[in-house]
Order: structure tokens, then sequence, then C-alpha cells
């Protein structure tokens, strides 16, 4: 069974004033603040002889492995996780890559309207998302990441037109 869940990367981000402030501190204060920072993914799971699922916006750490999305993963789709392939931006994602090796970054002040536009840019699915889905309720196109406080165990459902 080849199974092939693919990350797509959310966005990239404008450094905030703090950031921008940090860089005239020490370079290793500036790097762990950067690695704090969570980073948010438009996660799509498919394999073969399987339509795929909707896609979901999930957030991770900066420094934490794709490996443990692996297992998250293997889990929903009841596999080995040796069975699951994480794509990045169609680079593959190996052991102990991270969002930061990657050059990924975040911005949690983008609206979920923007996100929505950028993600079917993207996939070139003009018009496919019906909404965003957060704890159950259908998210407004002015909110944001920030705004509704999210973290990095939070799960934005992505809900395309059928």
């Amino acid at each position: 069974m080849y199974l092939s869940p693919e990350i797509v990367l959310s966005d990239e981000s404008t450094p905030s004033t703090e950031e921008q402030n940090s860089v005239t501190e020490d370079w290793r204060d500036t790097v762990v603040k950067e690695l704090k920072e969570e980073i948010h993914l438009f996660v799509t799971v498919s394999g073969n002889q399987q339509s795929g699922k909707p896609g979901r916006i999930m957030t991770i750490h900066q420094n934490e492995p794709f490996d443990n999305l692996r297992r998250i993963f293997a889990d929903e789709l009841k596999c080995d996780q040796l069975e699951v392939f994480i794509h990045v931006n169609d680079v593959d994602a190996g052991p102990g890559d991270t969002p930061h090796s990657m050059g990924l970054d975040s911005n949690k002040e983008e609206s979920f309207y923007d996100a929505k536009n950028r993600i079917e840019t993207q996939l070139k699915l003009p018009g496919a998302i019906s909404k965003l889905v957060f704890d159950s309720e259908a998210l407004s196109d002015v909110e944001t990441p920030q705004s509704l406080g999210t973290e990095a165990e939070d799960i934005v459902e992505v809900h395309l037109m059928r």
C-alpha cells in the first residue's frame, strides 16, 4: 500500500515589530524565538485507490519534526508509519526534517479569506473551498489564526465544494 500524505506550506510571514527588534539582540536569542513559533500547514491525505480526505490546516512548531505528523497519519489511516510518505511543497520530508530545516514560515495574522484564496491557487482549484471550520464552528473570512488563539495541536478543517 502506498500512502502519501502531502503537506503544503500555508504561508510566509512578515516579522512583527517585536521580531524586527530582536534582530539587534544576540543572534542566538533570535534563533530560539523563531524556533518557538508555530507553522500552519494545509494538509491533504491521499493514497492508492483512495479518493483522499478533505484537506485541513494543522499547526506544528518550527522545530517539531514532520515525523510527529507521520504518527498521526499512520493512526488515522490504520497503517504502519513506514508506509506514510510526507511531501512538503513537492519535496520529500526526510527523518528529522522540521519546518525550520525546510525553510517554512507562518503568518498568524493572515485572514482566513486570504488563506482560502492562497490554498485554492496553490491547488489550482478556484472556488473549491466551501468553508473553514474550527471547533465545529464555521470561520468568518475576517478571522485569523491569531484572533482564534490557535495552538500547535489545533486543526482547522477545510471543507471543499462537492
